[in-house]
C-alpha cells in the first residue's frame, strides 16, 4: 500500500478505534532452502488498534512503574523513527521505510495464511505444515506467551487497512 493511501485511510478513523488490518511478511527461511529459491510469505488478518499513544497503555505504564520501583537505570538509544503522523506513521531514517504502528488488542484476534514458493510457483500451506517441513529458522518461532502492546509494520506490506485496499 502506498503511504498515501495509508494517510488518507488513518484520517478517518479515530485514535483507539478497532479497525482490521490485511498484511504480509516474508518469514526467514533456512539457508539451505533460500539457496534454492524457496520462500515462505504469511498473510495476516487481524483487528486491531490506531493512533494511541504508547506511554499511555494501561500495561506499558504498570511495567515503566516496576521497573521505576525495581531500580532499573533506563537505557536511552538512538532513536531512528521520525513522526509522519503522531503516534501512528513513522519514517526510518537508517532503511528509508516507513512503518505503521499497530497496538494489538487485549484478546487478539488473527488469522494467518502461509504461502511458500518453490517449483516456480506459490502454494497455500498450514502453520503445521510449515513446522513439519522445517522451512524457518528456529528464531522464527515466538518462545513467550506474553502478548506484545504493539509492533510495526512496513507500509508497503499492508493489503488493506480498514477494509479499503491499496
Amino acid at each position: 500500500m502506498r503511504l498515501e493511501n495509508v494517510k488518507n485511510i488513518l484520517e478517518t478513523v479515530k485514535p483507539g478505534t478497532f479497525t482490521s488490518i490485511l498484511y504480509e511478511t516474508e518469514c526467514p527461511v533456512r539457508a539451505k532452502l533460500a539457496k534454492q529459491g524457496i520462500k515462505v510469505k504469511k498473510v495476516t488478518y487481524m483487528v486491531a488498534r490506531f493512533k494511541i499513544n504508547y506511554g499511555a497503555i494501561k500495561e506499558v505504564k504498570q511495567r515503566n512503574f516496576e521497573r521505576e520501583q525495581s531500580g532499573e537505570v533506563k537505557v536511552e538509544r538512538a532513536n531512528n523513527y521520525e513522526p509522519i503522523v503522531k503516534n501512528s506513521l513513522y519514517h526510518n531514517t537508517n532503511t528509508g521505510k516507513d512503518y505503521l504502528n499497530v497496538y494489538m488488542t487485549k484478546k487478539p484476534h488473527c488469522k494467518s495464511t502461509y504461502y511458500v514458493f518453490e517449483n516456480d510457483a506459490w502454494k497455500m500451506i498450514t502453520f503445521d505444515y510449515v513446522k513439519e517441513a522445517d522451512y524457518l529458522i528456529d528464531s522464527y518461532f515466538k518462545k513467550s506467551s506474553d502478548l506484545i502492546s504493539m509492533f510495526r509494520v512496513n507500509v508497503s506490506n499492508i493489503l488493506s487497512l480498514n477494509k479499503k485496499e491499496a
